[in-house]
């Protein structure tokens, strides 16, 4: 009669980084199927950084450079308490005589202009005493034409997204 060592009786435990790795897989191979589809989430705001543009819920929304800037870095900060100074120091920058609660008079003006009900805010929500967090799910254009020219190659740098620029490109003769 052979004697069965340990790792024959044992269970092969196995690390949760190989058993995500395998399901993976079979989910990519057809070979393992998810009890519910995965959500795909459509953006409520798209946000357009090389032409200015905001749109809402499919529709282009007016918006000052001020108030473009500050729904632009709230966006990026999705879920994030951005309290007043920050949002001062990052989108006001170093403009004089100005109060934090600059701050709420602009986020006012774009809650009017985005929110669904303005009494019920849904993507800019006040935290109390601290500041203001974006949970809307946002997106920006990915650039469909790369552009060699000087602005938009610093623009992509700057920014993820771009536009096409429609001006001549500069020739080295």
């Amino acid at each position: 009669m052979s004697r069965a060592s340990a790792g024959d009786r044992a269970p092969n435990l196995l690390n949760m980084h190989t058993v995500l790795n395998r399901m993976k897989r079979k989910t990519l191979t057809g070979g393992f199927e998810l009890p519910h589809p995965l959500p795909t989430e459509v953006p409520d705001i798209v946000i357009d950084y090389a032409a200015m543009k905001l749109s809402v819920r499919g529709s282009e929304v007016p918006t000052s450079p001020l108030e473009f800037r500050l729904i632009d870095y709230l966006a990026r900060n999705r879920g994030r308490i951005c309290p007043r100074d920050m949002l001062l120091d990052a989108v006001w920058g170093r403009m004089e005589f100005v109060m934090p609660r600059s701050v709420d008079a602009c986020i006012q003006r774009l809650r009017r202009k985005i929110e669904p009900q303005r009494g019920r805010p849904t993507y800019l929500k006040t935290v109390r005493g601290i500041g203001y967090r974006f949970d809307a799910n946002a997106t920006w254009p990915v650039p469909t034409i790369s552009c060699t020219c000087r602005a938009c190659s610093t623009l992509l740098t700057q920014v993820e997204t771009t536009q096409a620029c429609n001006r001549p490109q500069p020739t080295n003769e």
